[in-house]
């Protein structure tokens, strides 16, 4: 393990390995550590939304097996990098699975 992962750890820990390391590293690195993350979490977000966009091959049967929708889908591809899209589709299908376990109960008036 080198010096300069013991600073990103000890980064992370919001302390310094030893006071020399605090002294030492200039300021800019913490803002290039969090540039560099950002931009690792946007990279590993467009791998996941082309997988998704991979699924856009299959029929809507195949689709609504899985559990999902080719809407649902695509607005998840569509999402801005700074959303989770997996947590979305998580999300929407909770909402549509709680939506599904209560009757439908229409009160005409008339």
């Amino acid at each position: 393990m080198s010096a300069f992962d013991l600073y990103l750890n000890a980064v992370e820990l919001n302390r310094p390995v030893n006071s020399d390391a605090s002294h030492s590293k200039p300021r800019t690195q913490g803002v290039a550590t969090r540039v560099y993350r950002a931009f690792q979490q946007r990279l590993t977000e467009w791998k996941y939304r082309r997988q998704l966009a991979s699924l856009l091959n299959y029929t809507d049967a195949v689709l609504e097996d899985m559990g999902t929708s080719r809407g649902e889908l695509i607005a998840a591809i569509e999402l801005p990098l700074s959303e989770d899209a997996g947590e979305t589709l998580a999300k929407w299908k909770a909402e549509r699975q709680a939506f599904a376990d209560k009757p439908l109960n229409f009160h005409l008036q008339g």
